[in-house]
């Protein structure tokens, strides 16, 4: 998930940095890298693999957890789902939802969700379902018992589980992907039917397939992940036909969603929608993005209810009301998310979920890289309801969502930014290894396991995440950042009335304060003109000598460019420039076109790429064509950074090595990756319609129908998602 969030910030926006159209891809296209524009077709990896496979490659994972798989406590019995469009008493620990109340309250929100959005239209009793949502739920369908075929929402994630599944090898007649999803507007593709029913894509053996455990770390990166696709899916509205719509007059809000709404707004060419308009960019992701909204508000309640612990106090020590935690102070005593959470489940037979009957504490001391996703996270999803944020929370699509249907604004906005000003306090009250130099320390001081460590890494997360809070808090969180320096803030919305968050303190002075101090690190210590990166590891302040790695590098580069963007000051990224720099000499292999990953040749994983690496690897590549190679006077180290993060991204994804460099998957000769006839990708594991995949050609079914080299779902026997890691060898 974590390296997702690079995936996703380099995919779309990062296509349109560099100067392609979006709608010159066509996803259900049968030859990869396809792109036509003005100037007519021709063969664009480069454009292809930033604006479809790493956006795509970065949701494909996030819906599996999110609403496939069932690896995770599921969402059915979060006593939020039955609060949303109730009064708001304030309270936060609320006995569980159980039996026909959880299945009634999942099944009130998956209508109102569909509805809201065109994925479902209401019809009379025994006609035929219109879209991909069944309104009203059937009541005697055990494959469809929410309206969507074999939804498994979930809340909070197990911290892993065995991917292995047995899709279907079907093909879906009676259902299409229509109107904007995949950008095949006014298209009708035939799919293979999971793509329109995840009944097949459950985990078989989930009570064997799971680790029973959840942790700060993974909830973090989840719940940050989810937020910014959130903010992606609420940037534009749809019409009843599936096209886009860029606008609609401010006094047709309110009704834009209702049920057979007769609003009419201006799609993106200027042209009037027709049938309604609705939430979400299409049907399917405005569905999907109300879903995930209900997931955080529901995430977000049971972390801060029910998964907090307090120093020398025996279980859990949760809020019990927005009352109490608003009274958290950073003087309060410290209630935290442990690091690990083992549970026990229990099927419950009426709702036909597994619903929590313990939990245990196995780990109380976090780290502080679960810390900072958990800042990153809800700063993030504060965002999205800050009515001061004119991008996000003030937008004309943001209002249409959080207007009482399917969601209330102060309801979410209350529990977003509790969570934000909690998240913000426990890093300071847990994490501060020096108050006066106002440092952090890699590991929590709770439960005295404080550690005197603090890695590259690490430092720079602090800059990146904190830079994002400062963003968030003063109104200024985009949806994908900003290429240009930060604009200076006083006031926050963390500082509204009575009770600054730290106290005498502005929460835009404390966190600047930090910035610059983590900021100042990555040069005097962790870094030298040179371009050498020290792996980082500060005790007592002083840098211990060991070699660094691949992962503390390109941290190095995202952080160093993160804290020229906090501060306006360009000795950051000349610095950043000079890191880049070396990493280019010592890592590149020419002769292979890959990066080396090891501390050298001999190394037994000089040549295996984690997803952890691959997302600080991107990341980097992104920030410095951005930042540095695309200025003028740059072009030869721009179309250097392209061309490797182009080769980097077909090779470590999609497994494709293009040998004679010709920009054409010679298939599968070229696929790396080839067992038992069938090839196997890299990375990426297997992929669905949103990256080519259909599964079939004409009446033919296929294993890889755009012959990329990354198989479809049903002949992998996995999902569209990261693998942990993959290793090349080298056959001369």
């Amino acid at each position: 998930m974590r390296a997702g969030v690079e995936m996703q910030t380099s995919g779309e926006p990062f296509a349109e940095f560099i100067g392609r159209a979006l709608a010159g891809y066509d996803r259900n296209a049968r030859e990869p890298d396809r792109y036509e524009d003005d100037s007519g077709a021709r063969t664009d990896p480069t454009g292809y693999a930033a604006a479809v496979e790493s956006y795509e490659y970065s949701r494909q994972p996030m819906n599996n957890v999110a609403f496939e798989s069932g690896a995770g406590l599921s969402l059915v019995f979060s006593p939020t789902l039955a609060r949303l469009r109730s009064a708001d008493d304030g309270s936060l620990a609320r006995p569980a939802l159980r039996g026909q109340s959880a299945i009634d309250a999942m099944r009130a929100l998956v209508t109102s969700a569909a509805l809201a959005t065109h994925a479902g239209t209401r019809v009379q009793a025994d006609a035929r379902p219109q879209g991909f949502v069944t309104v009203p739920v059937p009541e005697d369908n055990p494959l469809n018992r929410l309206g969507f075929g074999g939804l498994w929402a979930t809340s909070v994630p197990f911290v892993g589980f065995d991917p292995t599944i047995r899709p279907s090898n079907n093909i879906a007649r009676g259902c299409t992907i229509e109107g904007g999803y995949g950008a095949s507007a006014g298209q009708s593709v035939l799919v293979g039917d999971y793509e329109c029913g995840y009944s097949s894509l459950h985990l078989p053996s989930r009570f064997g397939q799971v680790e029973r455990e959840l942790s700060a770390g993974a909830t973090g990166a989840t719940l940050w992940k989810n937020a910014l696709w959130i903010v992606n899916y609420l940037q534009l509205f749809h019409d009843g036909e599936g096209r886009a719509v860029a606008s609609v007059a401010p006094a047709d809000l309110a009704r834009v969603g209702a049920e057979r709404n007769d609003v009419v707004g201006r799609r993106e060419d200027g042209s009037p929608s027709r049938g309604g308009v609705y939430l979400g960019a299409s049907d399917i992701e405005g569905f999907h993005g109300a879903l995930l909204v209900a997931s955080a508000l529901a995430t977000t309640e049971w972390l801060l209810s029910t998964a907090l612990v307090r120093e020398r106090s025996p279980g859990f020590a949760g809020f019990s009301s927005m009352r109490e935690l608003d009274a958290y102070a950073l003087d309060s005593p410290p209630r935290w998310m442990p690091a690990r959470i083992a549970v026990d489940e229990r099927e419950d037979t009426v709702a036909g979920f597994p619903s929590v009957d313990e939990l245990r504490v196995t780990d109380r001391a976090p780290s502080l890289a679960a810390q900072l996703s958990l800042v990153s996270a809800f700063a993030t999803l504060f965002a999205l309801v800050d009515d001061q944020n004119p991008e996000v929370g003030a937008s004309p699509t943001a209002r249409a969502y959080f207007d009482g249907d399917p969601f209330d604004r102060a309801f979410a906005r209350g529990r977003f930014r509790a969570a934000l000003r909690w998240s913000l306090l426990v890093l300071e009250q847990g994490f501060l290894r020096d108050a006066s130099a106002g440092r952090y320390t890699s590991s929590s001081r709770f439960e005295g396991r404080a550690s005197e460590t603090l890695t590259v890494q690490d430092v720079a997360m602090v800059v990146q995440t904190l830079r994002l809070a400062r963003r968030s808090i003063t109104g200024r969180l985009v949806l994908y950042g900003d290429a240009t320096p930060d604009p200076r803030a006083t006031r926050s919305s963390l500082d509204e009335g009575e009770r600054r968050l730290f106290g005498e303190e502005t929460a835009v002075a404390r966190i600047g304060t930090r910035i610059r101090v983590h900021a100042q690190m990555l040069v005097d210590s962790l870094t030298t003109d040179e371009g050498e990166v020290r792996r980082g590891v500060v005790r007592d302040g002083r840098v211990m000598a060991e070699p660094s790695r691949l992962e503390d590098e390109l941290a190095a580069v995202r952080g160093l460019l993160e804290a020229h963007l906090a501060t306006g000051e360009v000795r950051y990224r000349d610095r950043a420039l000079r890191v880049w720099q070396r990493f280019e000499r010592e890592r590149w292999d020419e002769s292979l076109g890959l990066y080396r990953t090891g501390a050298s040749r001999e190394d037994a994983n000089d040549l295996r790429w984690s997803a952890e690496q691959w997302g600080y690897f991107t990341a980097a590549a992104r920030e410095i064509y951005k930042l540095v190679a695309s200025r003028p006077g740059e072009g030869a180290l721009g179309q250097r950074v392209l061309a490797r993060w182009t080769r980097a991204s077909k090779l470590i994804l999609n497994g494709w090595n293009d040998r004679d460099r010709d920009d054409r998957v010679d298939w599968p000769s070229e696929c790396v990756y080839v067992r038992d006839g069938l090839v196997r990708g890299g990375l990426q594991m297997a992929e669905r319609a949103l990256t080519g995949e259909t599964g079939q050609e004409g009446e033919r079914p296929t294993a890889d129908r755009d012959r990329d080299c990354v198989p479809e779902i049903d002949d992998a026997a996995l999902p569209a998602a990261l693998a942990t890691s993959v290793t090349f060898e080298v056959v001369r």
